[in-house]
């Protein structure tokens, strides 16, 4: 996934302007069970070095009380190896944030990407391209002190460049509307309902296959955002759930889901975030399949100086996939991560960052398990 970089500001913080150069090492690109042969997959070798270059521009700009943000990051992807997979890819965000005055404010805005797919639900050698575009408004009435309601419409588009993946191709309706109560510390808690519809969108057909992704999902429960103490902050949402999809009910769901994410800075310059989740998958990357994804993870970050921080990532994941129109069947991934990385900023402008991460996962899916470890250093500059 493509994410804007850190960028030093021009025009008075209004417009940034920068570039950056990653090289990254990953030991199993294709994320191949070790009892796979690599060539049966149609490759020469199991990992790879490759080298990505971004540029991008943002810009942030104040009227009056209205904001107006766009972005948009270039992207160049060239593997040693697997030159096959060689790509040029693209974020573009626009956001206007409006306001009428206190009471009355909102977003409007949409987003545009092109990036390369997982491998992780592929594992073979072919491109799959993700195009992913997204509108979306909202809006919020604060109609006291304390109470404020709140509304929101998005709509999303997902396709997928590779043939036997565009099974997966999505486009999705969703609505929202909130009320939420604000102590005078501005903690909130909201009561929220929503309502979607996805549907698979017109694409070639998938070698006589007929796939019916078309579901209908709605959703009751709260969210709230509480701050106990200057150093510690919780956020979090729990939802009772209903998903119905009109053709192989084995996919349909009902129950709960959630997040909590914990933020607890002891020190100044010691920051450790924790999260507890169960959801639904994403839409874009496994749509065939209803998929429930649990998990939790730490992430502890320490400032050692000004310019120099250290990070590091603890993840278990579990991925429950049921009815899978191409795999068939039920079947459950267990995934864990862990990593770290060192950044230093010899300058305002400028960033060093690299890091190592694994991979291991295993499942109830033949030839589904795989290892990987991931080197990266990476260089941003800003002007």
């Amino acid at each position: 996934m493509l994410v804007p970089s850190t960028a030093a500001a021009l025009f008075s913080d209004q417009v940034e302007i920068w570039a950056a150069e990653n090289v990254t090492h990953d030991t199993n690109l294709l994320r191949l069970s070790r009892h796979i042969d690599p060539a049966s997959v149609g490759a020469q070798q199991l990992g790879d070095s490759y080298n990505t270059t971004k540029i991008g521009v943002a810009a942030d700009l104040p009227v009056s009380l209205q904001r107006f943000q766009a972005t948009y990051t270039w992207q160049a992807t060239r593997y040693n190896g697997f030159s096959n997979l060689n790509f040029h890819g693209h974020l573009a965000t626009l956001n206007w944030a409006w306001m009428i005055d206190h009471r009355f404010y909102g977003t409007l805005g949409g987003a545009d990407s092109k990036s390369l797919a997982s491998f992780s639900n592929i594992q073979r050698n072919a491109q799959d391209l993700v195009t992913t575009r997204q509108a979306f408004a909202s809006g919020n009435w604060k109609m006291t002190p304390t109470w404020r309601a709140s509304g929101r419409l998005e709509w999303g588009r997902s396709e997928h460049s590779d043939v036997l993946r565009s099974a997966n191709n999505i486009e999705t309706v969703t609505a929202e509307l909130g009320l939420a109560y604000i102590t005078q510390q501005d903690n909130t808690v909201a009561g929220v309902v929503r309502a979607e519809h996805g549907k698979r969108p017109p694409t070639a057909d998938l070698g006589g296959l007929s796939i019916n992704n078309t579901y209908r999902q709605t959703g009751a429960g709260l969210t709230a955002a509480w701050i106990f103490t200057p150093q510690s902050r919780l956020d979090g949402n729990l939802f009772f759930v209903r998903r119905a999809y009109d053709e192989d009910t084995r996919r349909n769901f009902s129950g709960a889901t959630g997040r909590a994410l914990y933020t607890w800075t002891p020190t100044p310059k010691t920051t450790v975030v924790a999260a507890v989740f169960r959801d639904i998958g994403p839409a874009e990357d496994v749509t065939t399949a209803f998929v429930l994804a649990t998990g939790a993870y730490v992430r502890p970050k320490w400032d050692v100086t000004e310019k120099v921080s250290i990070q590091a990532n603890l993840e278990y994941d579990r991925w429950n996939y049921r009815g899978d129109a191409l795999l068939g069947g039920n079947f459950t991934h267990r995934l864990r991560t862990y990593g770290a990385s060192v950044a230093y900023r010899p300058t305002r402008k400028s960033l060093i960052n690299a890091g190592m991460n694994r991979e291991t996962r295993t499942s109830d899916l033949l030839l589904g398990d795989y290892d990987a470890e991931v080197g990266f250093i990476e260089a941003r500059i800003g002007f």
